[in-house]
């Protein structure tokens, strides 16, 4: 079987504009499988405002993997503990929230790989290889390659350090988290606002320079997305299941009491 190809990387490599969806509230493996079946590319495990256990998370990540979507975490935090865990429970890609600096990022970077290139500690179990035997070495090396590293710029600290956060090695993802940098910013949930357009057109053009991907998330108004996508961000967050599941049942409820109207 040997390495399960992270597809989302490879098509943020060339380009392409993928999309993700947002676990909060579930509670199976299938879940990775709806979104799969429903065309996504990524599944976010939310480990920092969902509330499920580290078997879930790492449960539904083995899922991903074996159909083909790309499991990535978001941890509550940095500590290699949360970092460690999901990785070796099978995630392809971690987000890391509240990056503010470079130092940060440095410390995100290093929690996710071996070295030389971190401090992560290895362990032979690797679901993102199959679980085949592969030697130490050559087990560190693909690894490496092939986990998204993702840091999230939820404050104007975060926005007014990109460029020197972009700059670090390893760091595959600018990822402004829109309404937390909205409130930050004294504007909740103005996200159409032109502080919120400057800092997503400072965060691209700097991805760009760095050779990084843009993500957005946090935006899902039909007519703001474009937008964005437009400018340059390939790594959209589409949502997450409470509030898929709520807009659909809300949908159905509504027709079916215009019907019985009728």
């Amino acid at each position: 079987m040997g390495l399960i190809p992270n597809v989302t990387k490879e098509r943020l490599e060339a380009g392409e504009v993928t999309i993700g969806f947002s676990v909060m509230h579930s509670r199976t493996v299938n879940i990775a499988k709806i979104a799969k079946s429903c065309g996504y590319d990524w599944l976010w495990v939310d480990a920092e405002h969902g509330f499920m256990s580290t078997q879930t998370a790492t449960d539904m990540c083995v899922a991903a993997l074996d159909c083909g979507i790309t499991p990535i975490v978001r941890v509550p935090g940095p500590e290699d503990f949360h970092v460690g865990k999901m990785l070796d429970g099978g995630a392809q890609g971690i987000i890391f929230p509240h990056i503010n600096n470079a130092e940060e990022a440095r410390h995100a970077v290093r929690s996710t790989k071996y070295p030389p290139k971190g401090h992560r500690s290895h362990t032979g179990a690797k679901p993102q290889l199959g679980f085949e035997r592969v030697s130490i070495a050559e087990s560190i090396k693909i690894v490496n390659e092939n986990i998204l590293v993702g840091t999230m710029l939820e404050t104007q600290e975060g926005i007014d350090n990109v460029e020197e956060i972009a700059a670090v090695e390893g760091v595959d993802i600018l990822f402004i988290g829109t309404q937390d940098l909205s409130i930050d910013m004294g504007i909740p949930g103005e996200l159409n606002h032109e502080r919120i357009h400057q800092a997503y057109e400072k965060m691209i053009a700097t991805a760009v320079k760095n050779g990084k991907s843009a993500g957005m998330g946090g935006v899902y108004d039909d007519s703001l997305i474009p937008v964005y996508i437009d400018m340059g961000v390939g790594f959209v967050l589409a949502g997450t299941d409470y509030e898929f599941m709520v807009n659909a049942a809300r949908e159905r409820a509504d027709q079916l009491k215009a019907l019985i109207k009728e």
